[in-house]
């Protein structure tokens, strides 16, 4: 699931990696004959708490736009004739759709969308990891 809604790194692994390597990283010397250089070392570990700290703007701005679009759908909704006559699969086939729509507008709109989104949920619902994980 790559797009533009996905933060596509774990913050939480990216947390894990910092941390792992400043445990490395003390009571070491750098030791450049030996390429072990650990001005190389903090560099890196910087560019991984800049990482992180994208990546929660990222989630932010992921979630800010996904509670936007589900409000804009359901916001339209009573605006459909006949919507109060609607069965109860129809109401729970649309309120999934819009829930589709929200997370990523463009994997899980129309049809085959939809689909998808529902084979998605249900591997999730199933103990699927790899499904909607940040």
């Amino acid at each position: 699931m790559s797009n533009d809604n996905q933060v596509t790194v774990s913050a939480s692994l990216l947390r894990n990696v910092i941390r792992e390597m400043k445990e490395l990283r003390d009571g070491n010397k750098c030791d450049h004959s030996v390429g072990l250089c650990w001005c190389e070392h903090d560099r890196i570990v910087k560019q991984l708490e800049e990482a992180v700290a994208s990546n929660k703007e990222q989630l932010r701005d992921r979630n800010k736009q996904a509670v936007e679009r589900l409000a804009h759908y359901w916001g339209t909704y009573n605006k459909q004739p006949g919507y109060e006559n609607y069965s109860t699969e129809t109401f729970l086939n649309d309120g999934l759709y819009g829930l589709g729509i929200a997370i990523d507008s463009r994997k899980y709109s129309f049809a085959n969308g939809f689909a998808q989104f529902k084979r998605d949920l249900l591997k999730y619902l199933n103990g699927g990891t790899n499904y909607f994980k940040d």
